[in-house]
Parts: C-alpha cells; sequence; structure tokens
C-alpha cells in the first residue's frame, strides 16, 4: 500500500512540475508579446515627430570609423520621454537660429555587437555584454546646424577620438568651442548631461532602462 501512495505521489508530483513548465512558459511568450507591444507604444522615430531634425546617421552607411554599414537604415529611435526632450530642444535650437543634426540615437544590441565585432576595443566601442545607454535608447550623438542646415564648426568630426573631441579641448578654435557650449547649453536646459570626452554625445536623465535589441524597419 505504501508503495501505491508513493508512485501515486511521485507521480502527482512530476505532473505538477510539467503543468508549471508549461505556465511558466506561455507566461514568458505573453510577457513577450507585451514588450513587443510597448515597444511600438513608447518609443518615437525622431524624424515623424519633427521633419527639421537634419538626420546624419553615417552608422546607416559605411562612412564612419567602423568603415562599415552597421544600421539597415537611417532612423532614430528613443524612448518617449527622452524623445519628447529632444523635441523640446529643436525647438529651443530653432527659437536661437539653429536645427540640431542627429548622428546616431537608440541602437540595437544585435548592431552593438556587430561593431564590437569589428572593433573588439571597449576604448571605441561600447561592450555588448554591458550595453550602453544607446542600447537603452536614451543617448543622442549630435552637433548644430544653421537653419539653413550650414553645419556649425565643432573643431573635430564625429566619432574623432583624440583628446581634441574633449569638450574642453583647448587645441580647436575659439569659434568652436563657442560652439560646443551653445549645444551643450541648448541640451542642459532640458534634461539632457554631457559626456565629456565626447563634445557630441548627451544622455537622457532617466537611465533605468534595460538594453533593448528590436531592428527598425525600412519600409517606409
Amino acid at each position: 500500500m505504501s508503495k501505491l501512495i508513493l508512485i501515486f505521489s511521485l507521480t502527482l508530483f512530476l505532473s505538477c512540475n510539467n503543468y508549471i513548465e508549461v505556465e511558466n512558459t506561455s507566461v514568458a511568450q505573453q510577457l513577450e508579446s507585451v514588450t513587443k507591444k510597448d515597444t511600438i507604444k513608447h518609443w518615437l522615430n525622431l524624424a515623424q515627430e519633427d521633419s527639421t531634425f537634419i538626420m546624419e546617421m553615417p552608422y546607416a552607411t559605411e562612412d564612419n570609423f567602423l568603415k562599415e554599414k552597421i544600421y539597415p537604415c537611417a532612423k532614430c529611435f528613443l524612448r518617449e520621454d527622452a524623445a519628447n526632450a529632444l523635441l523640446e530642444e529643436q525647438k529651443m535650437a530653432q527659437d536661437l537660429g539653429y536645427r540640431i543634426v542627429i548622428f546616431d540615437c537608440y541602437r540595437p544590441l544585435l548592431l552593438q555587437q556587430k561593431m564590437f565585432n569589428i572593433i573588439p576595443d571597449t576604448k571605441y566601442v561600447a561592450d555588448p555584454k554591458r550595453g550602453s545607454n544607446h542600447n537603452k535608447g536614451v543617448a543622442v550623438d549630435i552637433s548644430l546646424a544653421d537653419l539653413s542646415g550650414e553645419p556649425l564648426e565643432m573643431g573635430t568630426a564625429f566619432d574623432d577620438f583624440s583628446e581634441r573631441a574633449h569638450y574642453n579641448s583647448q587645441q580647436v578654435s575659439a569659434v568652436a568651442q563657442k560652439n560646443r557650449k551653445l549645444l551643450r547649453d541648448i541640451m542642459l536646459s532640458n534634461n539632457f548631461t554631457p559626456y565629456n570626452n565626447e563634445w557630441w554625445h548627451f544622455n537622457y536623465k532617466k537611465k533605468v532602462y534595460p538594453n533593448e535589441n528590436f531592428v527598425w524597419t525600412c519600409d517606409e
């Protein structure tokens, strides 16, 4: 009799475990579906929101320090709150007689890995095992142009990794220093913080998001 009870209990235990595993898988699938819906809902395509941005996006071409096309096409996505803040920055820039030039925004972790495979050096490319604020959708690489689209002098090109690209570098002209300060002042006015080693890089104040991996479509 005790053997029968033991067998029955073991069978019930295994059945319950199988049920839990199935249920957990189902929940995981549901969460994945919700994540995909939230991704669509809580991210903004900057060019669709405001066509006055100047979209350079060198990683969508081979004209970048990696010498390879990384992005399928030139689109700038940001988390909704970061995007709305940048939209306010654009209005402020225009009121002052300028327009924001966008080099980079959200970067899928998959494409971060692609970049790291080309140059596996954390001095130049963030390790995808850790990710970066670009992978979270809360970082932008930008510059300024006048209202006609003529770029302002900044002293170096985007993704220049020399000391001349540091915000406080004295190796660039007084005009470039003035323009860097102008860009920084605009961004500081609405919840973006600078990165001193790259005059073009700014992080949105809220960084508690996870790294993401969705890749945008190029059907437009």
